[in-house]
């Protein structure tokens, strides 16, 4: 276990003599640091090393420094709003050794950091609730939020029989953002060095695995998976751009990587020991180097492999890398200095010196922050801190963030999405195969019944803030759950008739539901009463269903728009008989006083108290394939079968699956909405 200790009343924080005016980024600027070490020069000898206490007890033995403290701290580069957003208990720490530092994560909505501390990945929880321990390993990687927030993946390694980590055997874990569902979805060895979650649709998790059979980690391959461990496979190796021996021997080695902001792409830095000569001009003499460094960027399922980079290198860059978030240029370490250049190859620019350079770009595109090895005045060159600075990609020098007490490491600006602050929303999208997509706060949920549902995708329903879960169901009728949704006993033992075309859960305890055919049937499961069914044939299939607030009954909607309302439903009118294109769906407003249905070709009509926000008529190529409206009604997203997401009102574009090998389903919001960490 981790250290979630928050003492009550913190030290005074030391002041930072060195900090620039602010004129440069305003964005505050999340750092792990000691923030109250009273000490700022090489610590005495004989201080014994600190200990990782539990959860429940904190390290308060008799320390030479018992004010001491590690935290993480949200900053701006001005030095205002400084405060903890957590810290250790007070025991004897240095992190200012030239070790590596843990570095905080912070979530893609910017509701919480992650970190690892010790042996173990600590998470902060909105709303000020305790921090949870989410990992406890050995050798751990810094974590990787999925891009809806709602999980963590971490590497770590074991230690080896020879002692070190380094060649150990090692995996993968994810967990959910609360500390639930903790899963090992790779068992590796060597151990992973590095990992991070793919953008946008979190299909897959990258991963740098060192290759078997020597003493040195950076003998790389870089790796993807999928969250729930399917599909491992090496997207990149050494070897495709050198030879087998040259990569064994380690002259050569993957030394970091970055996603393009699409997922569409990856950008890996390659370090070589391998000493290169060019000859001088005009009798000049030549010049040598001990290494080089080189950048190449390719498509994530591995083709298209090219280089964009190379130079000379004797050991100053660092395998830093990080797209932009506007997708317009690589931050990388090269030969000591902060380096941009575009993914192209083009504009190659350095900005400043950067000697620790764990970097991080600002949402807006405009800034970096990093760190910058700092030596204090009078201490010995053993011991450095790191002084986290921001600096302007349009030019300018760079402003301290933090001095040398705080001893500041792997910074990260804290608004990481606009919007940081405000309500934010989530949906999911459901492919034809099963796969769930989340986007924005909508969690990607693990399934708890995977042989439940063997068909192809028919509906799915979210289950409730009591669970935490959601429900899909197939075309047979099978019904698989996910998170800590459960599923109840049909309560007549039979299914609908035919192909199943859609699924509702009972609001009265979010376990119960009903299944609809084509037909027009309609099945009670566990405590849903039924409320009836079409009473005849229909010249056109039931295409969906919906339930009532209360859960008091329901409508059904045909593919000609006819609506059929049963139990307390009230109806409200049907689309009209010459609408062009049929109905594939209906969504109710959050008072049951109203609903809207949607067509193929993305025309919205709305009934009863649904406000008309707008239609995709002319905004797709694709058909509209199901809608969900945002949970107070003032707005509603339509999805394409090819995972296009189209927002109206108020409903804020949160991302769509990535293009390709699925047909989308439908469309499912997250009733929840959370605020950003203040």
């Amino acid at each position: 276990m981790g250290i979630v200790v928050v003492p009550s009343a913190l030290p005074a924080r030391p002041a930072v003599a060195d900090r620039a005016s602010a004129t440069a980024a305003s964005e505050p600027v999340v750092y792990f640091g000691n923030s109250t070490c009273p000490f700022a020069t090489e610590p005495p000898v004989g201080i014994p090393q600190p200990t990782t206490p539990t959860a429940q007890t904190a390290q308060t033995a008799s320390s030479p420094f018992p004010d001491c403290v590690d935290a993480v701290t949200s900053e701006t580069p001005s030095g205002a709003d400084a405060r903890d957003l957590w810290t250790s208990a007070p025991f004897p720490s240095y992190q200012g050794s030239a070790g590596a530092a843990p570095a905080p994560v912070i979530s893609p909505d910017g509701q919480a950091v992650a970190f690892a501390y010790g042996n173990t990945v600590v998470a902060t929880q909105p709303g000020g609730r305790p921090p949870r321990v989410l990992f406890s390993a050995s050798g751990l990687t810094a974590p990787s939020w999925a891009p809806n927030g709602g999980q963590v993946a971490v590497a770590y390694a074991n230690p080896s029989p020879q002692g070190g980590i380094l060649r150990a055997s090692g995996g993968i874990e994810v967990a959910n953002a609360d500390g639930v569902g903790r899963q090992a979805i790779a068992q590796l060895s060597p151990a992973p060095s590095a990992l991070a979650w793919s953008p946008i649709d979190g299909g897959e998790i990258a991963y740098l695995e060192p290759l078997p059979g020597g003493g040195n980690m950076a003998q790389s391959q870089l790796d993807v998976i999928r969250p729930d461990g399917t599909y491992p496979r090496v997207l990149f190796s050494c070897s495709e751009v050198d030879s087998a021996t040259s990569c064994a021997n380690a002259q050569r080695s993957i030394a970091g990587f970055a996603w393009s902001p699409t997922g569409a792409s990856l950008a890996v830095a390659l370090t070589s020991t391998v000493e290169t000569c060019t000859a001088g001009e005009n009798g000049a003499p030549g010049s040598c180097s001990s290494g080089q460094f080189e950048v190449f960027v390719l498509n994530a399922d591995g083709s298209g492999v090219h280089q964009i980079l190379s130079v000379p290198d004797s050991g100053g860059s660092l395998g830093t890398t990080a797209w932009s978030p506007n997708g317009q240029f690589l931050a990388l370490s090269v030969q000591g200095q902060l380096t941009i250049v575009s993914p192209d190859g083009t504009g190659l620019r350095q900005l400043g010196p950067c000697s620790a350079c764990d970097l991080s770009w600002s949402p807006d595109s405009a800034s970096i922050t990093f760190s910058q090895l700092h030596y204090p005045s009078g201490s010995s060159s053993s011991y450095v801190t790191r002084q986290v600075e921001v600096i302007p990609v349009s030019g300018g020098p760079a402003q301290a963030v933090a001095g040398s007490a705080p001893d500041g490491t792997g910074p990260a600006f804290a608004t990481a999405r606009p919007g940081c602050g405000t309500d934010r929303l989530g949906y999911w999208v459901l492919a034809g195969d099963g796969r769930v997509f989340a986007f924005g706060i909508a969690p990607g949920l693990r399934s708890s019944s995977p042989t439940g549902a063997t068909g192809p995708a028919a509906g799915m329903t979210w289950t409730g803030n009591a669970t935490s879960g959601y429900m899909v169901a197939d075309s047979d009728g099978g019904v698989a759950t996910f998170g800590t949704a459960q599923t109840s006993a049909p309560a007549t033992g039979a299914r609908p008739p035919g192909r199943v075309v859609g699924i509702a859960v009972d609001p009265a305890d979010y376990r119960s539901y009903w299944l609809v055919g084509a037909g027009g049937q309609v099945i009670p499961y566990g405590d849903a009463r039924s409320y009836g069914s079409v009473p005849r044939r229909l010249a056109a299939p039931v295409v969906g269903m919906a339930a009532t607030p209360a859960g008091g009954g329901y409508w059904l909607v045909s593919a000609r728009g006819g609506v059929f309302s049963f139990g307390d439903a009230k109806f409200f009118g049907s689309a009209p008989s010459h609408i062009g294109s049929p109905i594939v769906g209906m969504a109710p407003t959050p008072d049951g006083g109203g609903y809207w249905l949607v067509g193929s070709r993305g025309g919205v009509f709305s009934f009863g108290d649904a406000k008309f926000f707008g239609s995709a008529t002319s905004r797709t190529g694709t058909p509209i394939v199901g809608m969900a409206p945002t949970p107070d009604g003032s707005g509603y997203w339509l999805v394409s079968a090819t995972g296009g997401v189209f927002s109206f009102g108020r409903a804020p574009f949160l991302g769509r699956p990535r293009p390709g090998g699925y047909r989308a389903q439908a469309i499912v919001a997250d009733p929840q909405i959370a605020t950003c960490f203040p």
